[in-house]
């Protein structure tokens, strides 16, 4: 439903993210390298989801790289509850950014 940052983009601030369907969740800005990547962390219940975004210059244009990582003793629950279905998400949340990126170039 939404993203909205709290306060400035650096790192210790947060976004809550609202999905469909779901109570929002906060998420934290734990590495930052502007211009190329940043990489925020969501806690659930006995795992946390690490989350970089970068991107790359290569001849063929803008390289978009989403990585995700999942830690903690209950990592294979919240893979199969939530990563899965976020990383399934992917190729469509790029395609909707790279469509944006396109009409501000314009």
């Amino acid at each position: 439903d939404y993203c909205k940052l709290e306060g400035e983009f650096k790192v210790g601030n947060f976004f809550m993210l609202k999905p469909k369907g779901v109570s929002p969740v906060k998420i934290v800005l734990t590495e930052i390298n502007e211009g190329h990547y940043f990489t925020d962390c969501t806690k659930f219940w006995g795992a946390k989801m690490y989350d970089t975004h970068s991107m790359e210059q290569t001849p063929e244009g803008l390289k978009l790289i989403n990585k995700m990582v999942v830690t903690g003793p209950l990592k294979w629950l919240w893979i199969k509850l939530v990563a899965q279905n976020v990383a399934d998400s992917v190729p469509e949340e790029m395609d909707a950014l790279v469509n944006l990126a396109r009409t501000l170039d314009d």
